[in-house]
């Protein structure tokens, strides 16, 4: 049997490099290369999403929790006295976390988001309670 002549000498490395660029094209549309909204993804990608996601929900469902916890203490002015002298963004966090009212039921660690979240829901506050406003413009 003899070898047909387009796939001799030029004819050859034609086709193995329009072939090689068929295999880039694919793998590029296929990992979503190109953003063209279609394809698959790599697991690692999908997890990272996910993960989003769900730390999104968590952030949304615990954030009020975690003011209502922290205005229900018996010590509540302590409580507002501590927030409002952490200078910080940091600082404010750190203390809703060691307080435990960043920890999700379930959970062993606080979760930063919510405890961010939380923060700024209650500086917000802060700011609203009555004798605040001249503080504030200080």
């Amino acid at each position: 049997m003899q070898i047909p002549s387009y796939l001799k000498g030029e004819g050859l490395k034609t086709h193995l490099i329009a072939v090689g660029i068929g295999i880039v094209v694919a793998l590029a549309l296929t990992f979503n290369w190109f953003d063209f909204g279609m394809g698959a993804m790599l697991a690692s990608t999908a997890k990272k999403m996910a993960d989003k996601k769900v730390n999104a929900e968590i952030v949304a469902l615990y954030t009020p929790q975690c003011v209502r916890h922290f205005e229900a203490q018996t010590n509540m002015p302590s409580h507002w006295a501590a927030l409002k002298k952490a200078v910080s963004n940091y600082d404010q966090q750190d203390f809703i976390e060691k307080a435990g009212f960043a920890t999700p039921p379930g959970a062993k660690n606080a979760n930063d988001d919510v405890a961010n979240a939380c923060v700024d829901k209650l500086t917000a506050a802060l700011k609203k309670l009555p004798g605040q406003e001249a503080a504030n413009k200080s």
